[in-house]
């Protein structure tokens, strides 16, 4: 038939009536002869009333009526119950846990402390709570790896049971029901999840660095002491890299490769180097994010993908010997009037471009340049030639030498202190410091100097810089020198606004990081270049203060890389070579420049405030290890130009 349905009594439980609930009684649907069903919410809810109900059950009892419009009306009697219960946020802890997608691989299986608060704890955290607050609420246990695997794995398989099973009224409700079994579930979850990552471990970086000691042979040392690993200052052992000329030096570079092979593996072996550092500083104690299995696996599957696709290619070795006969007679002759230490220098760079000369192309494929095998690689070639080359111009006439060696290394461990300037020190003991500096270095380049005023130098040097006293902290950025060479922000007049980061070391881009230093709360923030994601001439270094606050951003300079790739190579002289063939003389004055600034700065390798020839055949020294480009710089002898 067809009727209408409303409600014309409730009785509310009187529970609810004190919590802001109300009966629905304005409810009316009208039905058809067609029959089915409707759906009824029987509660109004003040949502201003933020005061929460007891566990418990709350029943309440409505009549509904049927208004008949052809026959009798119809009265039925409802029992509406409402069951509240506390799940102890146990469907969040699983959310939490599912999505966290945890591997067994990545988690020890020995003993580990645990620091973490307990979850019957949870309710005594305060609101606001300071760190000294949340501290004092932790407790620390010895947990096992496997036991805490199994505890965990348990917990989740409990805690589904419990969020995703069927509400019944007689399993879940009633005395000893379900809902009573939230909290014990909630806590193990909690506590297991807390305990599990006390465990964790980088599973995967191992066999990621396996991986690319096969593909390009990892040529460090152990630095040895003693009979034992030499150690730094934090306990970690001392590597460096074996000699140019020894033969487990590693040589593998872009010349030795079809260039868009090569361009294609490159990110691959960025990103496993990357994964690798992250986790060695994990192993050293320090505090980085975990790799995962899946992580390590991806990389390590990527990079033997790409590696395979490397195309190797013949390598030339005209230059390399047209330098051995342009030296030959000075080898031939002995080494005469020479020093003892540049001769043996020479010799062995000699030496060592003879044996490279000596050594087989290897057999190309019929109709190109590329290897149908291994055979000799570009990249030793050059660095053959560049050697030779390189200890030809310092050999040093003179028998009889005053021993320089100590003094410069009192000059080059304080260079960095020096060119940071008396910021960071009271002036009475900069002063002296400075004055001991600077004698140094004049002592270091007076040929004429006798080895008592070498050693004197020194020991003034080392007592003056033993008593620089630091002035207060004042919040700031600076840089540590790397490899002779000192990154520094400098900023362009005042009209331009243009800021950049300088003296940067080519072959530390990735860890650049280890190299900043900051005070007073200052914090740093780099971005990749757009070209090549890379951290190279483009990319960004944001600086904020304690607060949070930007103070400055510095754009990335690397002076020769003009397309932004971290690496100055023959590309970027072509490149020079073309613009300079479009653009006349000064017309890329500095001051003239607005888009593309810092790639225009990166192009003045000659650092004389223009660009032309003289850059670009710079660039292709540079790249023929000829000439080497210096990658600190100073300021214009235009003062309008530049201001440090």
């Amino acid at each position: 038939m067809n009727s209408t349905v409303k409600p014309n009594f409730f009785s509310l439980d009187e529970n609810l009536a004190g919590y802001g609930v109300t009966g629905n009684t304005d409810y009316q649907v009208t039905t058809t002869k067609d029959g089915g069903s409707f759906e009824y919410h029987p509660y109004i809810v003040d949502s201003s009333d933020d005061t929460v109900l007891d566990d418990g059950m709350y029943a309440s009892q409505i009549r509904m009526s049927a208004g008949a419009t052809q026959d009798s009306n119809e009265v039925w009697t409802l029992m509406h119950r409402v069951f509240v219960y506390n799940d102890y946020n146990l469907g969040s802890y699983l959310r939490s846990a599912v999505s966290s997608d945890r591997q067994q691989a990545n988690y020890g299986t020995g003993n580990y402390e645990a620091t973490y608060i307990p979850f019957d704890s949870l309710s005594e955290i305060p609101e606001n709570a300071t760190k000294e607050q949340l501290e004092e609420l932790q407790e620390t246990t010895t947990v096992n790896g496997a036991d805490a695997w199994e505890a965990y794995t348990a917990a989740l398989r409990e805690a589904v049971a419990l969020v995703y099973a069927p509400r019944l009224w007689n399993t879940f409700a009633t005395d000893g029901g379900t809902y009573e079994q939230f909290e014990d579930a909630a806590r193990a979850l909690y506590n297991a999840t807390q305990e599990i990552e006390a465990c964790s471990v980088s599973s995967g970086a191992a066999g990621v660095k396996s991986a690319l000691n096969a593909i390009v042979p990892d040529d460090t040392y152990v630095v040895m002491e003693n009979g034992s690993p030499k150690l730094d200052d934090e306990g970690n052992e001392i590597r460096d890299t074996y000699e140019y000329y020894d033969a487990r030096h590693t040589y593998f570079g872009r010349e030795d490769y079809v260039s868009y092979t090569y361009t294609r593996f490159k990110p691959e072996r960025r990103t496993a180097e990357r994964l690798i550092s992250r986790w060695e500083e994990g192993l050293k104690g320090k505090d980085v994010e975990p790799i995962s299995a899946v992580e390590a696996a991806y990389a390590t599957h990527r990079l033997n993908l790409y590696a395979s696709r490397l195309i190797r290619v013949r390598a030339y070795k005209e230059h390399l010997n047209t330098a051995i006969n342009t030296y030959r007679s000075i080898f031939n002759a002995g080494q005469q009037q020479f020093s003892t230490a540049s001769w043996t220098d020479f010799v062995t760079a000699y030496n060592f471009a003879t044996s490279v000369n000596a050594m087989a192309i290897g057999t190309t494929i019929s109709g190109s340049e590329n290897l149908a095998g291994d055979g000799l690689r570009q990249s030793m070639v050059n660095e053959a030639r560049g050697q030779l080359i390189k200890a030809a111009k310092k050999l040093v006439e003179g028998e009889d030498e005053v021993d320089f060696t100590a003094l410069n290394a009192a000059i080059n461990d304080n260079r960095a202190t020096y060119n940071a300037g008396a910021a960071n020190w009271t002036t009475a003991s900069w002063a002296e410091f400075k004055t001991a500096y600077e004698n140094a270095v004049a002592v270091a380049a007076n040929t004429s100097a006798t080895q008592a005023e070498v050693d004197a130098a020194r020991s003034t040097l080392l007592t003056k810089a033993s008593q620089l006293e630091q002035k207060a902290e004042e919040g700031g950025i600076s840089f540590e020198e790397i490899d002779d060479v000192l990154p520094i922000l400098i900023e362009e007049s005042e009209d331009s606004g243009n800021k950049f980061l300088v003296g940067l070391n080519p072959d530390y881009l990735d860890s650049l990081e280890d190299f900043i230093v900051t005070t007073g709360g200052y914090t740093y923030e780099i971005t990749e270049n757009e070209s090549m994601d890379w951290y190279s001439t483009g990319a960004l270094l944001t600086v904020y203060d304690a607060n949070g606050d930007e103070v400055a951003a510095y754009t990335f300079v690397l002076f020769g890389d003009v397309t932004g790739e971290g690496e100055v190579g023959i590309d970027d002289a072509m490149t020079m070579i073309a613009i300079c063939s479009l653009v006349e003389v000064g017309d890329w004055q500095y001051c003239d420049c607005t888009d593309e600034y810092a790639e225009s700065f990166a192009a003045d390798v000659c650092h004389d405030g223009m660009i032309d020839i003289s850059d670009a055949m710079l660039m292709i020294a540079n790249a023929s290890l000829v000439e080497q480009i210096n990658q600190n710089w100073t300021c214009y002898d235009d003062p309008d130009s530049f201001a440090i």
